[in-house]
């Protein structure tokens, strides 16, 4: 196996490990908003928060504009899956 083949291997495993990782998040606060009244507000929030973070982290700079934009995005996918999630549930 070529040292490339072995990089794009790891790539795929992290990848597919990063993606499982979501998956059981997203799935762990549908539950908690099936299960704790109010977590609705708190899940929202707390998205903001981690927004709000990443944002200030790239304006202080010293990383790479890329990662913030990417974790950014991850953010809002993740947020768009939580209020699926909360749709499926409301019947919406």
């Amino acid at each position: 196996m070529t040292e490339l083949e072995i990089i794009r291997r790891d790539l795929k495993q992290l990848a597919a490990g990063s993606w499982a990782m979501q998956t059981v998040l997203v799935c762990l606060l549908a539950r908690l908003d099936n299960q704790v009244p109010g977590v609705a507000d708190l899940l929202r929030n707390s998205l903001d928060d981690a927004t709000n973070l990443v944002e200030q982290l790239a304006v202080m700079g010293g990383q790479d504009p890329e990662r913030f934009a990417q974790a950014i995005k991850v953010i809002e996918e993740l947020r768009l899956a939580v209020q699926g999630q909360g749709q499926l549930k409301h019947g919406l």
